[in-house]
C-alpha cells in the first residue's frame, strides 16, 4: 500500500510539473498539447491511485478475526496519511490541469500547428499617413486594385474626374482603357 502510494503523490507532482511545461511550451507545435492533455491524465491516475491506496489502507488495519480491530501494521497508519495525501495533492493538481488543457492545449493544438510567415516590411510604417509597403487594410503599395471603387485601374493616383484626361467610367469588371499618348510637353 505505501508504494501505491508514493506512486499517487509521484503522479501528482509530476502533473503539476506538466501543467508548467504545457504553459511553457505552447507555442511549440505538438510539445505543448502533449504536456498540456498529459497533465490532467497524470492528476486523475494520481486520484485514482491514491483512492486505491486508501481503501487498501483502511482495509488492512479493519481487517481482522471476528470483525475487530486488528493491530496496525508497521507504517498501516502513515501509509494511509500518505495515501490520503496523495488524493488531496491530485485533487489539486487536477482543476488547473484541465484548465491548462482547455486553454494552453487547446490553443496549441489548433493555432501553433499552421506555417507561420512573415512579410519582410510588416509593420513598418512612417506614421505620416503614407500607405505602408503592406497594410492589411489598403492593399500592397501600388497595386491594381482601388481600394475605394472595387475595380481594376492603373498603377499610380488616379487623376480627377474634372480634368480633360479623365478616362471614361468604366463598369465595374470591365478591363481598363489602355493608356494614353503623351501629351505636348507643358
Amino acid at each position: 500500500m505505501r508504494p501505491m502510494a508514493w506512486g499517487a503523490l509521484s503522479l501528482a507532482i509530476v502533473s503539476f510539473v506538466f501543467i508548467g511545461l504545457g504553459v511553457l511550451f505552447t507555442p511549440v507545435p505538438g510539445v505543448g498539447a502533449f504536456f498540456s492533455f498529459a497533465a490532467p491524465l497524470l492528476a486523475l491516475a494520481g486520484i485514482i491511485l491514491g483512492g486505491r491506496a486508501v481503501t487498501k489502507s483502511k482495509a488492512a488495519v479493519s481487517a481482522g478475526p471476528g470483525g475487530g480491530a486488528m493491530a496496525v501494521p508497521a507504517g498501516g497508519e502513515a501509509g494511509s496519511g500518505l495515501a490520503l495525501a496523495a488524493v488531496i495533492a491530485s485533487a489539486l493538481a487536477f482543476v488547473p490541469a484541465v484548465i491548462t488543457a482547455l486553454t494552453c492545449g487547446a490553443c496549441n493544438a489548433l493555432c501553433a500547428t499552421g506555417s507561420f510567415q512573415t512579410h519582410q516590411n510588416f509593420g513598418t510604417g512612417t506614421g505620416t499617413g503614407a500607405i505602408d509597403p503592406f497594410d492589411l487594410l489598403r492593399g500592397r503599395k501600388g497595386s491594381m486594385f482601388d481600394q475605394d471603387a472595387g475595380v481594376v485601374v492603373p498603377n499610380g493616383p488616379a487623376p480627377d474626374a474634372g480634368t480633360a484626361d479623365a478616362p471614361a467610367p468604366t463598369a465595374p469588371g470591365a478591363l481598363p482603357p489602355p493608356p494614353l499618348a503623351p501629351g505636348p510637353a507643358p
